[in-house]
């Protein structure tokens, strides 16, 4: 849907049109690109989605889905809960290295209350205390992840609502500059993306 309505505000295409093969392949590598220069503008696009860790006796730190960038910290710097198998939920609170490292025992067992979440290069671990039991429990919370990767197999990237129009217009203006459309469309094409830029 991006790539045909960046298509027709290029001028390429008649609204009652869908674009060929080989230009919606040209538009999904422009858009990707664009999605490239927001990171390095430091725009991540990322979703937030719930998901469930199942802990294992005795063992503190988990290495989380690799895609995973953080983990969202609520109110009250709540960052999950726990639920054991018997039944109930508990909540979990967010602690720092700071926190994590001053501790006397890290090696009590007891249903978990604290999580200190550690965002490395190549990956991002979650370490609880006191460490999970014996019997088998869940820590449930929020995953926010890399946005998906645009591809020809991607059907639904994640795109903030907010930031659509705005990527539609920059895909606009590079298939217009990429098939030498009129140097007015062009322009008004980039006066146009740069405003949607700023507001979104």
């Amino acid at each position: 849907q991006i790539v045909k309505r960046a298509c027709q505000v290029a001028g390429l295409l008649h609204t009652s049109q869908d674009p060929i093969d080989a230009d919606t392949a040209l538009a999904l590598d422009l858009l990707g690109l664009e999605i490239l220069e927001l990171a390095a503008e430091g725009i991540v696009l990322g979703t937030v989605s719930r998901t469930t860790l199942t802990l294992v006796a005795a063992t503190a730190t988990y290495t989380l889905p690799s895609d995973t960038i953080d983990v969202y910290v609520g109110s009250d710097n709540v960052i999950g809960t726990i639920v054991p198998s018997s039944g109930g939920e508990t909540r979990a609170y967010a602690m720092s290295r700071h926190e994590y490292v001053e501790m006397a025992d890290k090696t009590s067992q007891a249903t978990p209350t604290r999580v200190y979440v550690e965002k490395g290069i190549a990956s991002v671990t979650a370490t609880f205390w006191p460490i999970p039991p014996t019997s088998p429990c869940a820590f449930r919370y929020q995953r926010i992840r890399l946005g998906y990767d645009i591809t020809p197999t991607s059907v639904t990237p994640d795109v903030p609502r907010q930031r659509q129009k705005a990527l539609v217009w920059s895909l606009a203006y590079d298939l217009a500059t990429t098939k030498v459309m009129p140097v007015e469309r062009v322009r008004l094409l980039k006066d146009e993306r740069d405003r949607l830029k700023t507001l979104a």
